[in-house]
């Protein structure tokens, strides 16, 4: 599948995700423009209403706007509320305006994907910080020094639980054969969705490091990964990889065993020939913290034997082999040739 079309079918994955999100902005922008409008209006007609209740005696003598609001039961918002009102519903209109583009992440090669995810919550979270802003213009507890840069952005880690609930989904791209993703652990809370495209991507496993009893992870190739992820009441990430990559898919709603939440399509291949594999820190890692969640699933020990083992776990590769072994039922030889360094 080209990429520009991944890319495209991936927004079309995530598009209930993204509606919902911008559905709430916009009625946030019509709820602010109202309440202009009615202050605006309220303010006026007090006055009238003072005016013509103090009669042509005080004209020139009182001004009947402050009058009115003076005796009003709703005072008229000063110039400063108004003024962060009106600039909090401009971010929040740039936003519903702002195309599908503005949920997609470009990363390049070499880049950090975790620094480049961040950066694009922090950029959509100005719709939280905008909502805040409004809100203490209300109250009067706007200070611009101090609350003017939430509507450039807010990152992620000072989300409220209630704006994590209403987070918007991104679909991020990857260039080059590098996916390190441990530190998108962070983002994974609330309702944050992450479509990541790394078509040249050639790491085992990488988001098993990902895996955490109540996160919707899984990577493959084939696209209705990302069905599943939005559809998934948890948060979630789901990465669409090179075809060599491992297949699986871990859903908190398969329930509380692990075994019940895990479901491993396919390792790759191991070659006992591929020493840069082997040597490659990340890949042993990703393939160790993979076999170790099999094992777990499926009651065994790292190691393959049944039962609790107390020994330190063997190479990677040794037991994803022999987890291969265990599942395509071959004899107990075969073990030493495909463990073999």
């Amino acid at each position: 599948m080209p990429f520009e079309t991944s890319t495209e079918a991936a927004l079309g994955a995530l598009e209930r995700l993204r509606t919902n999100f911008l559905s709430a902005v916009a009625a946030t922008v019509g709820e602010l423009g109202r309440l202009l409008v009615q202050d605006h209006d309220s303010e006026q007609a007090r006055g009238q209403r003072a005016a013509a209740t103090l009669g042509a005696f005080a004209a020139g003598h009182f001004d009947a706007q402050r009058f009115a609001a003076l005796v009003s039961d709703r005072p008229v918002l000063p110039p400063a509320a108004l003024e962060a009102i009106g600039r909090a519903r401009a971010v929040l209109s740039a936003i519903v305006t702002g195309g599908p583009e503005q949920f997609v992440v470009k990363v390049g090669v070499g880049e950090d994907i975790s620094a480049a995810v961040g950066l694009a919550l922090s950029r959509l979270g100005r719709a939280f910080g905008a909502a805040r802003v409004a809100a203490m213009g209300r109250a009067g507890g706007y200070r611009s020094s101090e609350h003017a840069p939430l509507l450039e952005g807010l990152p992620f880690a000072r989300w409220s639980r209630a704006e994590r609930g209403l987070a918007p989904p991104l679909v991020v791209r990857v260039e080059g054969s590098c996916l390190r993703v441990a530190g998108l652990a962070d983002f994974l809370d609330g309702a944050v969705k992450l479509a990541i495209l790394a078509p040249e991507a050639v790491g085992p496993a990488p988001l098993a490091l990902l895996v955490t009893p109540r996160v919707f992870v899984a990577q493959g190739h084939a696209p209705d990964l990302l069905e599943r992820l939005c559809s998934s009441p948890s948060p979630g990430v789901a990465a669409i990889l090179a075809e060599g990559s491992s297949r699986f898919v871990h859903d908190p709603a398969g329930g509380e065993r692990l075994a019940d939440r895990l479901t491993v399509e396919h390792f790759p291949e191991i070659s006992p020939n591929d020493a840069r594999s082997r040597n490659d820190f990340r890949a042993i890692e990703e393939r160790a913290q993979l076999a170790l969640l099999v094992a777990a699933a499926s009651g065994a020990s790292p190691n393959g034997s049944g039962g609790r083992s107390e020994s330190a776990p063997g190479d990677p590769a040794d037991l994803l082999a022999a987890w291969l072994l265990k599942q395509a039922n071959l004899p107990p030889s075969a073990d030493a040739s495909l463990g073999a360094a």
